[in-house]
């Protein structure tokens, strides 16, 4: 899935500029997956979530704090519970 980023210094990012990142990088894809997985549960074969991140989820990247961010917690916000997401 594309993301999108802005580079701006961390002191200077304009708020509006992190929530449209972090809308595209991290909500969307994180809702697309939600959605997908109560399906899979529903139908009852299961399934696989495959979310492509980036390197930069561990390594910082200069003036683009909000796209580092969008894409570690992208990451982490799969990293545990899909495994588990028809246990209940």
């Amino acid at each position: 899935m594309p993301g999108i980023e802005k580079k701006v210094a961390f002191v200077d990012y304009p708020a509006d500029d992190l929530n449209a990142i972090l809308a595209v990088n991290l909500i969307g894809p994180f809702l697309v997956s939600q959605a997908a997985a109560r399906q899979m549960i529903k139908q009852g074969e299961g399934g696989r979530l495959i979310n492509i991140s980036s390197v930069h989820e561990d390594l910082p990247m200069p003036m683009n704090a909000a796209y580092c961010a969008s894409k570690g917690g992208l990451r982490h916000a799969y990293s545990d519970d899909r495994r588990r997401a028809g246990e209940g």
